[in-house]
Order: C-alpha cells, then sequence, then structure tokens
C-alpha cells in the first residue's frame, strides 16, 4: 500500500482485492509535494491490483484543502471517471471538507459518477 505523507497530511492508495474496492485514504493538509503525486499514485494502484468495480476515497480526517490539493484531487477524479468504472464513492465527516469536496467532484466528470457519503 503505498502512502506519502508528511507532518501535516499525506494519502495512501491501497490496490483493489478480491472485494473489487480501491481504497484511497487522504488525511491532514496537504502540502505541494503531496499533491503533486497524489492522481498518479491512485492510478499505479489501480494498475497494480485487480481491476476494481469501485474507488473509495475516505477523506474523513482530510483538512480543506489549498487550489493546489484540489487540483489534484479533481485531476484523480476526472482520471478514474475516464476507466470506465460506475462510481467513485467519497465519504468525509467535516461539513467544510464536505463542501468543498462536493463542489470539486461536479467539474469535468459524468453526472452521478461521484457519490458523497457522510463519513465517521
Amino acid at each position: 500500500m503505498p502512502s506519502v505523507t508528511d507532518d501535516d497530511g499525506g494519502f495512501s492508495a491501497t490496490p483493489a482485492d478480491v472485494t473489487g474496492v480501491l481504497r484511497v485514504r487522504a488525511w491532514g493538509f496537504w502540502s505541494a509535494e503531496i499533491a503533486a503525486v497524489f492522481a498518479e499514485t491512485v492510478l499505479d494502484a489501480y494498475r497494480r491490483g485487480r481491476r476494481p468495480t469501485e474507488v473509495v476515497l475516505e477523506a474523513d480526517a482530510l483538512k480543506p484543502q489549498r487550489e493546489d490539493a484540489q487540483s489534484a484531487i479533481a485531476a484523480m477524479i476526472d482520471a478514474v471517471g475516464k476507466l470506465g468504472l460506475p462510481r467513485l464513492v467519497i465519504t468525509t465527516s467535516s461539513p467544510l471538507t464536505r463542501l468543498q469536496l462536493a463542489r470539486i467532484s461536479r467539474e469535468g466528470v459524468r453526472k452521478g459518477f461521484v457519490e458523497l457519503r457522510v463519513g465517521t
């Protein structure tokens, strides 16, 4: 499971297993260096595991992000959307992060592809 982290935040991407879920966990506040490798790391996890039927981004501990991290998340959503998967599920418990992710997820992907859920 590749993990990219620093003192303030990071993410991990776990390739899909028999459940068919590619699981991405994101937390904290991302530096520009972390944001720069996010989308490609998720795509690498996609390539290494079984073909996923779903991608889940667990963002319960993710804080609202600066523009570079927002762009990185949007790039990942766009890239995953082009792979032909039926949906991307994003969970978050923070209302502010949820609003930010809702705005990002409406840009550039097919309607209904991203499902936002309230996390724990």
